[in-house]
C-alpha cells in the first residue's frame, strides 16, 4: 500500500458488520448471534459494528485533515467514532 502513488490512504478494518444485506452469509449470521451472548469486553476489537457506524467513521476521517501516509482504523475506533443509526 505504501508504494501506491497516493499522498494518503485510509484503511478501515471493521469486524463483523451488522445491518441488512441482500446476500446470505451464514457464517457471519452465526457469529453475530453468538456474540450477543458474550460480554462486549471479551470481544474487544472483534465486537460487531453497525454498517452505518462504519460509513459515519469514514465520513469523519474524510472530512479531517490527515498527515500523509497510510492510516489504519480498527473496529474499536470505528465503534467509538462512528454513529450507528
Amino acid at each position: 500500500m505504501k508504494d501506491l502513488p497516493y499522498q494518503q490512504i485510509s484503511l478501515f478494518q471493521p469486524s463483523l458488520i451488522l445491518g441488512d444485506r441482500d446476500e446470505s452469509r451464514p457464517g457471519e449470521t452465526f457469529a453475530v448471534a453468538a456474540s450477543k451472548f458474550l460480554p462486549a469486553n471479551w470481544l474487544g476489537n472483534y465486537a460487531p459494528v453497525q454498517a452505518s457506524a462504519i460509513a459515519d467513521a469514514m465520513l469523519q476521517v474524510a472530512s479531517q485533515r490527515q498527515d500523509s501516509g497510510v492510516h489504519i482504523y480498527s473496529s474499536a475506533y470505528i465503534r467509538k467514532t462512528g454513529r450507528a443509526d
